[in-house]
């Protein structure tokens, strides 16, 4: 059922449009200002950052995707590959799916394909409400070799979702 589910995500977002009517990012409400003459040499610029104790080329993280699913394992191993290319770090979606069935794992793993970068595991905050404790959070770790673990809070999604986990409490 999580990969039908997972499978269906990526699906819809490859094809449907998911695009809310009426909200925007609010870029179209800034301008900058041209400067034929910036006074500035782009050699100087340096984005390069350390974060967790990995150097980043620039302070971004492609953040909490997929995974659980084969077309999210080759998401994974794209942006991972990507993320190696250009020094960034990379999130991976929830691993709570390989925890509950080891068969996914692979899903996940994209070390062989970024040594170098910061990667995060991520499990849902709502599973340490569910029995999930320090042992699954290691595991989770191990599984991927991550650097980090990221907990996510994604409450109204996971009431939107088919067999999701909607408990918030302890």
């Amino acid at each position: 059922m999580h990969q039908r589910r997972k499978e269906t995500q990526l699906l819809a977002c490859l094809n449907g449009d998911t695009q809310a009517a009426g909200i925007t990012t609010g870029f179209e409400h800034y301008r900058f200002q041209h400067q034929a003459l910036p006074e500035i040499d782009w050699e100087e610029i340096d984005l390069s950052c350390t974060l967790l104790g990995k150097r980043l080329r620039a302070p971004i993280v492609i953040t909490s995707m997929t995974g659980g699913c084969r077309l999210g394992a080759e998401i994974n191993r794209n942006l991972a590959l990507a993320a190696q290319h250009l020094g960034l770090a990379m999130g991976l979606g929830s691993q709570r799916a390989a925890l509950i069935d080891p068969e996914l794992a692979e899903t996940y793993q994209v070390r062989r394909y970024a040594p170098a970068i910061l990667l995060l595991g991520n499990l849902g905050a709502v599973q340490l409400n569910q029995g999930f404790g320090l042992a699954e959070c290691r595991r989770a770790l191990d599984m991927v070799e991550a650097d980090g673990l990221c907990l996510h809070l994604n409450g109204l999604q996971e009431a939107q979702q088919a067999g999701a986990t909607v408990a918030f409490v302890a």
